[in-house]
C-alpha cells in the first residue's frame, strides 16, 4: 500500500509493504509537521541492559496512551511513529493505543528486545500484533546470546523486520553472525553516552569496538541487502566518507529535529531526541506538538 502527502512543499510517498520512503521538493525544503515520531511508552523493563540510555528497569513506570494520543493526533494520515521503551510490550494498553493509531491511519513500528521472543507471553503478542497488521515493522534488538529460531518464525507475517545493532556494544564479529542468518535489514545505530550509557562506557572498550566498525564498515555494507545508519552512528562511523556527494544527497535522510523530534510520554515531554538534555525538552502541556515542531526545528538549506 502506498501513502502520499504533502508537508509544506515537500511531496512524500511511502511504500508500506517494503518501507521505502521517497521524499522530492524544489529548492530548499520547508516542512510543517514531523514526519516521524520517537516515542517513548514506558519506562518498564525487566532486562536492565547496563548500557541502557533510558535506564529503564523493574521501577519503570507506563505511560498514559490516551493522553499520548491526543497530543499526537493532530498529525495527518501517514505519520511514522516508531514506540519503544522500556520494554514497549508490557504496557497493558498498547494492543488498544495500536488500533487507534491504524484507524487514524497512522504506520506503527515497534522495537523489541531480542530476549524478550523468548517470552512466550511477549512472542505471541508481537506475532497477533503483525498478524493484524496493527504494526507494520519491526525493529528487533540484536542480543549474541538469544536463540534466532523465534525471528525465523515472526518473518512468515512480515517482510519488515530490521535487526538493531550497537556500534560500541556490537562487535563486528557479533554482527557476522547474522550474515548466513538470511537477516537482510540491518540499523546501526550509535553508542549512547547518556543514562546506564556512562557507565557501561567507562568499564568497557567502547571506543575500541566503534574503531573497529569504523575499519571495517565495508565489509558489513557489502554482506547485507539493506543497511541503515541512525544520525549518531553515522557521526561515529564518518559514513558520509563512503559515499560520493551525489550519492549522499540522495540517501541522506536529513540531520536530527529536521524531520523528526521525539516524545517522552512517561514524563510527558517533546525534545529533539532521546538523548536531549533536560534544557532541551519542554513539558507537552506547554505548547502544542506541531508549534513546538514548528518553532524549534532544524532548518535545512541547499
Amino acid at each position: 500500500m502506498d501513502i502520499k502527502y504533502r508537508n509544506g512543499n515537500v511531496n512524500v510517498s511511502i511504500d508500506t509493504n517494503t518501507g521505502t520512503k521517497i521524499r522530492d521538493w524544489e529548492g530548499n525544503q520547508l516542512v510543517e509537521f514531523p514526519e516521524s515520531l520517537d516515542i517513548k511508552i514506558t519506562n518498564y523493563c525487566d532486562l536492565g541492559c547496563p548500557y541502557c540510555h533510558e535506564m529503564s528497569d523493574k521501577r519503570g513506570e507506563h505511560s498514559n496512551l490516551d493522553e499520548l494520543f491526543s497530543k499526537i493526533s493532530c498529525l495527518p494520515k501517514g505519520m511514522e511513529l516508531a514506540i519503544g521503551g522500556g520494554n514497549p510490550l508490557s504496557h497493558p494498553e498498547l494492543p488498544g493505543f495500536l488500533r487507534r493509531c491504524k484507524s487514524h491511519g497512522y504506520i506503527s513500528n515497534i522495537t523489541i528486545n531480542q530476549k524478550h521472543l523468548e517470552d512466550s507471553n511477549y512472542f505471541y503478542m508481537i506475532r497477533d500484533l503483525l498478524r493484524r497488521e496493527l504494526v507494520t515493522g519491526l525493529g528487533i534488538s540484536f542480543d549474541k546470546n538469544t536463540s534466532t529460531e523465534n525471528i525465523g518464525y515472526l518473518q512468515k507475517y512480515t517482510d519488515n523486520i530490521v535487526i538493531h545493532v550497537i556500534c560500541g556494544v556490537h562487535s563486528i564479529m557479533d554482527i557476522r553472525k547474522l550474515y548466513d542468518l538470511q537477516y537482510k535489514k540491518i540499523l546501526v545505530l550509535g553508542y549512547k553516552s547518556v543514562g546506564r550509557g556512562k557507565e557501561y562506557e567507562i568499564n568497557n572498550d567502547v571506543k575500541l569496538v566503534i574503531d573497529e566498525w569504523y575499519k571495517k564498515i565495508n565489509e558489513v555494507i557489502s554482506k547485507v541487502d539493506c543497511i541503515s545508519f541512525d544520525n549518531l552512528s553515522i557521526d561515529q562511523l564518518k559514513v558520509k566518507r563512503l559515499f560520493t556527494d551525489d550519492k549522499w544527497r540522495k540517501l541522506y535522510q536529513g540531520d536530527d529535529f529536521t524531520i523528526s523530534m521525539y516524545v517522552d510520554a512517561v514524563n510527558k515531554e517533546f525534545a529533539p531526541t532521546s538523548r536531549s538534555n533536560k534544557e532541551d525538552r519542554v513539558s507537552w502541556n506547554s505548547i502544542d506538538l506541531i508549534s513546538y515542531f514548528k518553532s524549534n526545528h532544524v532548518k535545512e538549506h541547499n
